[in-house]
């Protein structure tokens, strides 16, 4: 974690607990309203992107690779997350131009850890670049981590779920297992990622359907829903880097804490407490 580092103090950087307890655990805050770029420290920027992504690895890949296992690093889900923010970064860049390749890398890096932190107003950039990061905002970081959103090791077993759907839609009569790290998934876990991507995908579409009637633009409301569902931060439209929620309706507010409550509780344990059943023991 970055505290009071002394790399952080070149170029007039006065170190700040809060960014620095903010970075690992993706949390975003800051005391300033511009987040990061109102230190102006490429420097500081390129540390915090380095733990940034740090934590939106899985967790126990930093425990193993500290006793000394270094393939721990060739886990599948990470080789995913590599290729997703590389992919990211790399449209980001030829969408705005590779002289703000800066910008770019930590955006990418912000959105996808669901960590917040602002260097520029990517609001008003290429509407290409605003949906690369939109999907990153519902993408996420690995499993495991301290990042929001549906998480990297969900997509990955939705892919190779398809794909064995695929090939024994070729093949009826074939055995085919859905294999993760070169073991077999059992079928109840495909079941449970399956259902918690229907209902994160139906929270996110009600909410931002109800932020519509409310007012607010497709782009601003369903931004602001990825947002808060995915504990990321800023959004996009009216809830960008250069604005704030503040302005929002008192019900909007209301549905956004909704979302943030649940998409932090991973909304099977917040939903659940609404089941008599859960009490009924």
């Amino acid at each position: 974690m970055i505290v009071n580092s002394p790399a952080l103090c070149l170029k007039g950087f006065v170190p700040d607990s809060e960014p620095s307890f903010a970075t690992m655990p993706t949390g975003g805050f800051t005391p300033t309203t511009a987040s990061i770029g109102a230190y102006a420290n490429p420097l500081a920027e390129y540390i915090i992107m380095f733990f940034m992504f740090l934590a939106g690895m899985n967790f126990i890949i930093h425990y193993r690779v500290l006793r000394g296992n270094w393939k721990a690093i060739k886990c599948e889900e990470f080789r995913l997350y590599v290729i997703i923010l590389a992919v990211a970064i790399f449209l980001l860049l030829l969408s705005q131009g590779f002289s703000l390749y800066r910008e770019g890398m930590f955006q990418a890096i912000s959105v996808m850890t669901t960590t917040g932190f602002v260097t520029a107003d990517f609001g008003s950039w290429h509407f290409g670049a605003r949906m690369v990061l939109l999907t990153l905002m519902f993408i996420g970081a690995c499993g495991g981590s301290t990042g929001g959103a549906i998480k990297i090791v969900r997509f990955l077993t939705l892919m190779k779920h398809t794909r064995v759907m695929m090939r024994r839609a070729i093949s009826p009569k074939a055995v085919i297992a859905v294999k993760y790290d070169q073991k077999p998934l059992q079928e109840g876990i495909m079941r449970d990622i399956i259902s918690f991507l229907f209902l994160y995908i139906l929270v996110a579409v009600a909410a931002s359907i109800v932020l519509g009637f409310l007012g607010l633009d497709f782009e601003t409301a369903i931004s602001a829903v990825a947002a808060t569902l995915g504990n990321v931060g800023p959004g996009l439209g009216g809830v960008g880097p250069n604005f704030s929620y503040a302005w929002l309706p008192d019900p909007g507010k209301v549905i956004l804490i909704l979302c943030m409550w649940l998409g932090r509780l991973e909304l099977f344990t917040a939903i659940m407490i609404f089941s008599p059943r859960f009490w009924k023991g």
